[in-house]
């Protein structure tokens, strides 16, 4: 017992309680539960170590006895018997007396605790968590002379499994079979699988099933519910379908239980229409369904979207005399208002009122958010009303909504009376309160109205965060108070914020917009310096700004901080860099960065390659040029239309003929057409060549494919043809030119007809309709031709 015993007895029972040690250490290394038998060897060696202590204490013997426990045992001493001391001990609130009691009783001459005593002593124990000394209690219950009842072990594993202390009502269960003690029923196993399949451990769910079939206990139909709703609520609902039909084999007929958790079940995995036919299959067996049935099905059906369905639903409930809920109106209300249907959510908010049902916060914040969206600020306020008409205080979340709504309308002046009222009521505002109101204000453009809603929100203990911060500096900024934002920055972080990617970007940005630039590279110098958090675009935006600027070295330092600071720069940010070095003609520099940019990982794309050849051809260095262009091919990097143009006119401005020839095959090939400029260019450099007729012949093939000449180039290659004596097909192409719907000029006419009256071979060519009128000189080479009688071509 717990008091009153000598030392001897105190031996004694620490001896008694150690084979009931040891059985369950035989029982879990049996069990291959090594690690099981460990922590039942450490619990149960410092469980009786410690009960021991308190049985010999000085102190506890010395203990006086409370009046109340004096008055007790004078009642219990005339008539001491076990059902009298369970009347005592359920009547008794507090524990510890009760336990005093119970020590006292057993410490009584002639009297004996039984299996119901032990059990309430147990129980009482086990509800207020003093679990070492129901473990103890249950010991010694173990070891005594009387029966002990499986209804015992069942109290010590409900206890356990309320307190989620499952393994400790697992090694109750070996406990009881170890010393013969059942199971016998399928009430221990059935609180072992709901509490199991509460926390989600289906695995053990099944495994503690097949125990229980092992040591041949029939599970009833509790155990059938509680697996069929561990199976819906792990997802394998097909697999709880065949768990119902073999408990209707097994001649179990399905309950409320059974069918609300397939619908449950369904519902989650949003297979609306099969939690319909289980309502159905339901009503055919004669089993009506219940209100929590209905609330089920009707909020799967919102949830996925089919909202009128689930009025519906509602209407057959009330039809068929079930009453529907506030959860269930809280369902269907909240469902309709996410929809925008005002109307019937007001309809069924006014049906529940008259049955008497008080709506939930739920609903009062679900209808005042759609009447704001809608822009209906005086039902809100009417609801408003409403709540405090029902002597209800409208939660925070209500009027945070009735704010934002009246915020988002430009109503300030209104929704700081609706922050005063709130308070007023006694609801303390929030973050989110301040915050909504404050963002009204700075997107109003009041900056200084939203400063003072930040003093209320300090005085209120409310501690800005950095939403707060990145409302005013947007706010400020947006008001072209730049400075003030810098400063307001500079407080955020005196008060230990990190300020995020979003304030960094906004004020960097302003700066620059104001032409700051200088000023946003020292800001931006800053916030790396104190670990803010700036995302790269902010940096390369940074960086093309300074490069217009002609602040290179500004730029570049940048672009290192952001390597340091681990802002790791992408492509665009060493494009950008390598484009300032190239426009300011530093052209190795820019070649340098680009090894540094392979370097770090970072593979030189297209736009890379163009800004590099363009800079290159710029200061004539079009040999490197062309093994830049090699090295571009050898990564696998193919050129654009730009990049081709850019090197074929350098290699033309050095005369190189044949590597310009090459690259424009190669281009054409590729699918890209020159632009006027560099085939202008191309042409010009092979009029001095031979190698003009294959060039019209490979651009009359572009142009066959979809690609345009324009008049210019025409006029280029025709000249040119003509330059180097071949008129005829120049005439060709002046056939083609006209084809392709491209109107000829003075200038082409008259270098072909001057080029005919050398051969003495003036053609008379149709333009009418082409929209060409020949000047003076065309003329009259035309009509010198026609006097010379030269048969004309028509």
């Amino acid at each position: 017992m717990y008091t009153g015993l000598d030392t001897h007895n105190a031996h004694a029972r620490m001896n008694v309680a150690n084979v009931s040690m040891n059985l369950l250490l035989f029982s879990a290394t049996k069990c291959r539960h090594s690690g099981i038998a460990i922590r039942i060897a450490r619990f149960y060696s410092s469980a009786q170590h410690s009960r021991f202590e308190k049985q010999n204490s000085p102190c506890s013997q010395a203990k006086p006895a409370s009046p109340e426990f004096e008055n007790t045992i004078k009642q219990l001493q005339r008539k001491l018997f076990p059902t009298e001391l369970v009347r005592v001990l359920e009547q008794l609130k507090d524990t510890e007396l009760a336990l005093e009691i119970f020590n006292w009783a057993s410490n009584q001459k002639g009297f004996k605790h039984n299996d119901t005593t032990y059990t309430i002593m147990i129980e009482r124990l086990g509800l207020v968590g003093r679990f070492e000394e129901m473990q103890a209690l249950l010991d010694e219950t173990v070891n005594q002379s009387c029966p002990v009842t499986e209804g015992i072990f069942i109290t010590v594993i409900k206890c356990y499994c309320q307190a989620q202390m499952l393994d400790e009502a697992l090694r109750v269960l070996e406990t009881m079979k170890s010393i013969g003690c059942g199971p016998f029923s399928a009430i221990p196993y059935n609180i072992l699988l709901n509490a199991f399949s509460a926390r989600g451990d289906f695995h053990t769910v099944c495994s503690v099933y097949i125990e229980m079939i092992k040591v041949g206990v029939l599970p009833d139909i509790v155990t059938m519910n509680t697996l069929i709703n561990a199976l819906c609520e792990a997802n394998k609902m097909e697999s709880a379908l065949k768990r119902l039909h073999h408990m209707r084999k097994r001649g179990f007929s399905p309950n409320h239980d059974t069918f609300n958790a397939l619908i449950k079940g369904f519902c989650r995995v949003n297979r609306v229409d099969e939690a319909i036919k289980i309502l159905d299959e339901m009503l055919s067996q004669g089993c009506a369904p219940s209100v929590i049935s209905y609330t089920t099905l009707i909020s799967g059906l919102c949830k996925v979207g089919r909202v009128q369905e689930g009025v519906q639903q509602l209407d057959v409930m009330i039809k068929t005399h079930c009453v529907p809920d506030v959860f269930t109106y809280t369902v269907v209300i909240d469902g309709l208002c996410k929809e925008n249907n005002i109307k019937e959510a007001g309809r069924l908010f006014q049906e529940m009122l008259e049955r008497g049902i008080i709506p939930s916060a739920i609903i009062y914040n679900s209808l005042t958010n759609v009447f704001c969206k809608a822009g209906e600020m005086q039902e809100a306020h009417k609801l408003l009303a409403r709540i405090l008409v029902a002597n209800h205080v409208p939660e925070v979340v209500t009027h945070n909504t009735v704010i934002k709504g009246l915020s988002d309308e430009g109503k300030l002046q209104e929704a700081t009376l609706v922050l005063d009222e709130m308070i007023g009521r006694g609801c303390t505002p929030n973050i989110i309160t301040y915050n909504t109101l404050i963002k009204g204000l700075c997107m109003a453009g009041n900056s200084q109205a939203a400063f003072k809603i930040l003093d209320r929100m300090m005085d209120s203990q409310c501690m800005p965060n950095e939403v707060t911060y990145s409302t005013l500096i947007d706010g400020l900024c947006n008001e072209r108070k730049v400075q003030e934002a810098v400063e307001l920055f500079n407080q955020m972080q005196d008060k230990i914020y990190i300020p995020n990617v979003v304030i960094c970007t906004t004020l960097i940005g302003s700066l620059w917009k104001e032409g700051k630039v200088q000023e946003a590279a020292h800001l931006l110098s800053e916030m790396f310096a104190k670990g803010c958090v700036v995302d790269v675009d902010t940096c390369t935006v940074l960086i093309d700004d300074l490069c217009n600027s002609g602040k290179i070295e500004e730029a570049s330092q940048v672009l290192m901080q952001m390597s340091e600071k681990g802002c790791v720069p992408n492509s665009a940010s060493f494009n950008t860099l390598i484009n300032g070095f190239c426009k300011l003609g530093r052209v190795q520099e820019a070649v340098n960065l680009q090894a540094h940019m392979s370097h770090k990982g970072l593979l030189p794309n297209v736009i890379t390659y163009s800004t590099l050849l363009h800079g290159l051809c710029k200061i004539g260095r079009v040999q490197d040029a062309l093994m830049l262009m090699s090295q571009m091919l050898g990564q696998g990097c193919a050129p654009d239309g730009s990049a081709y143009s850019v090197l074929i006119v350098g290699l033309c401005k050095k005369h190189m003929v044949q590597q310009a020839v090459w690259l424009l095959d190669r281009m054409l090939a590729e699918g890209f057409f020159p632009d006027d400029v560099t085939l202008n260019t191309f042409i010009s450099c092979l009029c001095h060549g031979e190698r003009l007729q294959e060039l019209a012949h490979s651009l009359t093939n572009s142009v066959h494919k979809g690609c345009s000449l324009s008049a210019a180039t025409y006029n280029i290659l025709i000249t040119g043809l003509c330059r180097a004596g071949n008129v005829q097909e120049a005439t060709k192409l002046l056939d083609k030119m006209l084809e392709n719907g491209c109107v000829p000029d003075a200038v082409t006419h008259t270098f072909l007809i001057q080029s005919l009256e050398r051969k003495g071979k003036v053609q008379v060519m149709e333009t009418s309709g082409q929209g060409y009128i020949p000047d003076d000189e065309t003329y009259n080479i035309l009509m010198e031709g026609l006097d010379n009688e030269v048969k004309p071509v028509l």
